[in-house]
């Protein structure tokens, strides 16, 4: 039996997500949530409040199919407040690589190409995007993402809300702060502090 599964989502992003699902076959999507936070739910619309108020009972789950960390976290609570038992599915594409050590929280995606080496944690509602190479004994905290390509080094942390840029690398054991944006292509060789900004080669403070 498939899992009935609510998008929540509907822009690019999600696209991949719906694709990555379609290879997986084993999910009935029942319809999306566009970002006015209504949702589509055979041809009807409701708003998340009514959608919660609606379906609180019905075997449903769901995942943010959002790049944003910030706007990703937001509906997870938003959510999470109307319907404290919701489940939340884990996107783990057949087409990625994943130690049998490695360990990943509910709602979050690992997308085509990506290898995650052995004892590495990826929190709740991360994105592991196209490509990237995770090493081992790697922490992701919740909300945390990287874009394609990444590649991070050994026992590197990565705190809540970060975000890694499409193409970046990370030095073995670095640790990124929380609410932090490393710019696309950057060479991460220094631990980075929390709510900042940092690009280039090597990754330098900018704000």
């Amino acid at each position: 039996m498939k899992t009935n599964l609510i998008i929540f989502g509907n822009g690019s992003h999600a696209n991949v997500v719906v694709d990555e699902l379609d290879r997986l076959k084993k999910y009935k999507i029942l319809g999306k949530v566009n970002i006015k936070n209504k949702i589509k739910y055979k041809n009807k619309i409701f708003n998340i409040k009514d959608f919660c108020e609606k379906f609180k009972k019905n075997k449903i789950k769901g995942i943010v199919a959002i790049g944003d960390n910030k706007i990703r976290r937001d509906i997870v609570y938003k959510v999470e407040r109307m319907m404290p038992n919701f489940k939340w599915e884990t996107l783990i594409s057949k087409n990625s690589i994943i130690s049998k050590k490695t360990k990943i929280g509910e709602g979050s995606m690992i997308i085509s190409g990506t290898v995650i080496n052995t004892n590495s944690k990826i929190g709740k509602h991360c994105l592991i995007n196209t490509r990237s190479i995770i090493d081992h004994d790697n922490t992701w905290e919740d909300f945390s993402s990287s874009g394609p390509g990444v590649s991070s080094a050994g026992s590197v942390k990565i705190k809540k809300n970060s975000h890694i840029g499409i193409g970046s690398t990370i030095k073995e054991k670095i640790i990124i702060g929380e609410n932090t944006l490393i710019g696309a292509h950057s060479f991460v060789n220094k631990n980075c502090k929390k709510n900042s900004i940092y690009y280039g080669v090597p990754a330098k403070l900018k704000n």
